[in-house]
């Protein structure tokens, strides 16, 4: 499957989501496309995204690393990287405007559930949370602003979460 659907459930304007995977080592973790599509769409239904273009990207430490290096002029991999759109515009032909793009090292992801104690999906979803936000224009220069944003990303993960085990 494309990992890429809209939601038709509800008034409110649902995000295309476009989930690719490259560079991940033979073997390794690969979650669900439609689930974390699902994911992605259901946040950014409750953070009020509206309707346009998500892409994410799940790939490797090796590279995240190389996006770290050329966009943010730091030479480590790190756990989630975001990119806005230089502006809201319409696609050519008609198009959802981009929201933006989110790319996550799933070899990070992994590690830092392993060190929190969680499963990978959830400390999935909190990245997730984290890129959106950012997408949305929320940043985290200061500490309040840091911890406003952690409250926003923990809400978004628990209405996830929440839905998830109603389901069940």
């Amino acid at each position: 499957m494309s990992g890429r659907r809209t939601a038709t459930r509800g008034s409110r304007p649902a995000p295309t989501v476009e989930v690719r995977f490259a560079d991940l080592t033979p073997g390794s973790w690969r979650p669900s496309r439609e689930h974390v599509a699902g994911i992605v769409r259901r946040m950014a239904g409750l953070a009020g995204a509206g309707s346009g273009e998500i892409s994410v990207l799940l790939t490797g430490d090796a590279a995240i690393r190389r996006l770290n290096r050329r966009y943010r002029r730091i030479d480590r991999p790190t756990d989630v990287l975001s990119f806005a759109p230089p502006r809201r515009a319409p696609r050519a032909g008609g198009g959802p405007a981009p929201i933006g793009d989110i790319a996550i090292s799933l070899e990070t992801c992994r590690r830092q559930a392993k060190t929190l104690g969680c499963p990978p999906l959830a400390r999935l979803a909190h990245l997730l949370a984290h890129g959106l936000l950012h997408l949305l224009g929320q940043d985290h220069r200061t500490a309040r602003a840091f911890d406003t944003m952690e409250r926003a990303t923990r809400k978004l993960v628990a209405f996830v979460v929440g839905a998830r085990l109603r389901s069940r």
